[in-house]
């Protein structure tokens, strides 16, 4: 046991040198010495600064600041910005974990399903939903704020030959396949009578527009 420490907490060693003297400010929070000779030793915890408070002192608020839901659905009461063409960008929008995870249904190999008396049911395992593959598919704005929506490609989930990581940033070309062959046609098809002259039928006529 330590006998030649003080123990203090910060309103202490304020108390301490309350009278504002030269010497006992010197050697209190220069020198770390109590006026009994002992080195100070600060306990920054709030143990000792501790105050009891009641529930009913307590005012309870909520800010969100963010949050991430994911559908296969989507279902909003505004309408939802598509972007007719890819979003490039250095690092996917999610390129960190953010700590939600989605169970990925693993397929049975050629091996298993053929294999006598073999497995029959599929395994789904917990995957880091920062770790699939996706792009920003749209954008959603309000008084309130702005929310991007993400679209997920499950299927490309692979691991870069190089960083042996999970590569959730899709390559241009991947990118401009599925805009040019996917989703700028079905935006075609269920355009109304109004806005259909206007809808871009290919990547080259959305960026002679813009």
């Amino acid at each position: 046991m330590v006998e030649d420490v003080t123990i203090l907490s910060a309103s202490q060693m304020i108390q301490l040198s309350g009278d504002r003297n030269s010497n006992s400010l010197l050697n209190t929070f220069t020198c770390g010495r109590h006026r009994d000779g002992h080195h100070i030793c600060l306990n920054m915890n709030m143990e000792l600064d501790g105050i009891k408070v009641a529930s009913e002192d307590l005012l309870v608020t909520v800010d969100i600041d963010s949050l991430v839901w994911v559908t296969r659905s989507l279902q909003f009461s505004t309408p939802l910005a598509i972007y007719l063409g890819p979003i490039l960008e250095e690092k996917a929008p999610m390129h960190k974990n953010n700590h939600v995870y989605v169970d990925i249904l693993v397929p049975q190999s050629e091996q298993d399903a053929c294999a006598l008396g073999g497995h029959t049911e599929w395994m789904t395992m917990s995957f880091p939903l920062s770790g699939v593959p996706h792009t920003t598919f749209g954008t959603l704005s309000n008084a309130s704020g702005n929310m991007h929506v993400y679209i997920c490609f499950p299927r490309m989930i692979h691991k870069d030959e190089i960083t042996h990581r999970h590569a959730s940033r899709i390559p241009k070309e991947i990118l401009d396949f599925f805009w040019e062959n996917i989703l700028l046609p079905a935006i075609c098809k269920h355009a109304d009578v109004g806005s259909a002259p206007y809808v871009s039928l290919t990547l080259d006529e959305v960026r002679f527009k813009a």
